[in-house]
């Protein structure tokens, strides 16, 4: 039965690289080693503990912070012309920022916001909206999600890409406040009746509609939120900066799903309301949304699915949603939509470490979930310590290397920041298959492909700095592989660090002697590794070691979490 009960034990082995690879971008084999045996408790407050924002994306000649608006640097791309390369370095700096993440949450969560309030580049078309975007998630990723809700409504990049810049009194644009209620906040649920679904009506939407209405995005991003220090959109205005000009100031009455509540503007000037008052609407509203009395818990819920999903299984049971769903949303209310409470609770459960059934067959958690392909480059870059550019110091070098990477995942059907539906990457949301959407003949191919790009060294083609695997490097070093020298050990705790479950005798022997030993004898791998320490060739062991690193990393365990 599905238990949302914590473990009070300690992590084994396989208990902490499964928390490690679902809570982070993938850990090494001292980080694991870090995480065996210590309590539940410890591992996820560790996990759990507040980072420090890191600078933004810096200039790539000085090294100087690119965007500083407390400061008054506003734009990413320092007043140019807003290009793809602006866009292309941004998401290069993400990626180095979850590269060089470590063993926290945070980085996860801001990846999670981001695939939840989706957004795609080519419509945004602005580098420094995006990039305050994701400082919002950053910003946001471990703290409270109503905040970053009602935040994400007057969003520069948001506000352009659902369309909110059109929506104005007497030409309402519906795209936003549909979303809002059915994606970001609520969730659709089934229909009752025509334009009535569970949680809202069509009628919801268009009072919600006229709640956003007016507000404009800032170009210039010199309009800065007040609790943050980003940029944000603006309400539009005429002469008087303290009163609208195109929010409705009309009433705008909900449905029995929000208990009719009304919400009005308190005062108006010649039809007009004052910006005071429009942001005022926004936050009744936004507290309406989630306040659980009216919408039976409804956010709470959508919300508790969608990071039960992201981070344990995509099937939601009958039971996983009476047994987990329902006290983690409780647990979310309680807090008042703090993000923090309602992880603990999961990644303390014993249902995450599948400690709530004694059959192997309904063991639907450890190694079930299909990796996307940024956790699979991610976390393969990550395990074997690739030395990649630093995000701060070796700026020029970001975005020639991680291009490249990037191009590796679009091959293997995720372009970041470019999902193919407003809904975000199929995998998160589309019922009923989920995580299996990563996987086509094409995609998969190109999944086993990056192994090969790392060996090669391809990444970084012009320099051969970043990038390649060495796999003599890597195993010669003790704090990664006991003794290479002992062939069954060494497949061993590859198998073991690389692979979520444990693998039969039989396909163990597979990666030892089929593959690395060639069916020739452990004894002959010694000499081999003999005569490559004594002469300094390393043609006969790297060849061997090559296949294996190649057969488990395209193996099909390997690509599960």
């Amino acid at each position: 039965m599905a238990d949302i009960t914590p473990h009070n034990g300690t992590l084994d082995r396989k208990m902490a690289a499964h928390l490690l690879r679902r809570a982070t971008f993938g850990p090494t084999k001292k980080e694991i080693d870090s995480f065996t045996g210590k309590t539940v408790d410890q591992a996820v407050n560790d996990l759990l503990v507040d980072q420090e924002i890191p600078i933004g994306p810096v200039d790539t000649t000085t090294g100087e912070p690119l965007v500083d608006p407390l400061n008054g640097k506003y734009k990413l791309d320092a007043g140019a012309d807003e290009d793809s390369g602006a866009t292309d370095y941004f998401l290069s700096w993400w990626m180095a920022r979850m590269n060089k993440s470590g063993l926290t949450l945070h980085e996860k969560m801001t990846f999670f916001m981001h695939a939840h309030f989706t957004t795609m580049k080519s419509k945004i078309n602005e580098s420094t909206a995006l990039y305050y975007q994701n400082a919002f998630f950053r910003f946001y990723a471990l703290g409270n999600f109503k905040t970053l809700c009602h935040k994400i409504c007057f969003d520069n990049a948001m506000l352009r890409f659902l369309d909110g810049i059109q929506n104005e009194k007497g030409s309402p644009q519906e795209n936003f406040g549909r979303e809002l209620l059915e994606l970001y906040s609520i969730g659709k649920g089934p229909q009752i009746d025509d334009g009535d679904y569970t949680t809202y009506t069509e009628d919801d939407v268009k009072a919600a509609t006229k709640v956003l209405s007016g507000w404009g995005e800032d170009t210039t991003f010199e309009t800065l939120d007040v609790d943050t220090g980003y940029a944000i959109g603006k309400l539009k205005t005429n002469d008087d900066p303290n009163t609208t000009s195109r929010h409705d100031s009309e009433e705008k009455t909900f449905s029995a799903k929000f208990n009719n509540q009304v919400i009005a503007p308190l005062n108006q000037s010649g039809g007009n309301t004052s910006v005071e008052n429009a942001q005022e609407e926004l936050s009744v509203m936004i507290d309406m949304i989630f306040d659980s009395a009216l919408t039976n818990k409804a956010a709470a819920k959508f919300i508790c699915t969608r990071l039960y999903r992201y981070f344990v299984y995509y099937n939601v049971t009958p039971e996983v949603e009476s047994e987990i769903i329902n006290a983690l949303a409780d647990t979310f209310v309680a807090n008042d939509y703090e993000l923090k409470p309602v992880l603990a609770q999961l990644f303390k459960s014993k249902h995450f470490y599948d400690l709530d059934t004694t059959d192997i067959s309904s063991d639907n958690n450890v190694g079930a979930m299909i990796k996307s392909p940024l956790e699979l480059v991610m976390g393969t870059l990550r395990f074997f310590q690739i030395v990649m550019p630093d995000p701060e110091l070796e700026a020029a070098s970001l975005e020639p290397v991680y291009s490249e990477v990037m191009k590796s995942m679009e091959d293997q059907g995720m372009e970041l920041y470019e999902p193919f539906e407003v809904a975000g990457y199929p995998a998160y949301h589309q019922a009923p298959i989920f995580t299996r959407n990563w996987i086509s003949a094409s995609w998969l191919g190109y999944r086993y492909l990056f192994s090969d790009i790392l060996v090669a060294g391809e990444l970084d083609k012009d320099n051969g700095v970043y990038g390649k695997l060495d796999i003599i490097l890597y195993v010669e070093n003790t704090e990664n592989v006991t003794d290479p020298r002992n062939a069954n050990q060494m497949v061993k705790e590859l198998v073991d660090d690389l692979l979520p479950m444990e693998v039969t005798e039989e396909r163990f022997n597979y990666f030892l002697d089929a593959v690395l030993l060639d069916d020739l004898s452990s004894i002959n791998w010694e000499f081999e590794w003999d005569t490559y320490k004594s002469s300094g060739d390393d043609t006969a062991v790297r060849g061997q070691l090559e296949k294996l690193l190649k057969a488990i990393l395209q193996s099909p365990e390997y690509q599960l979490s």
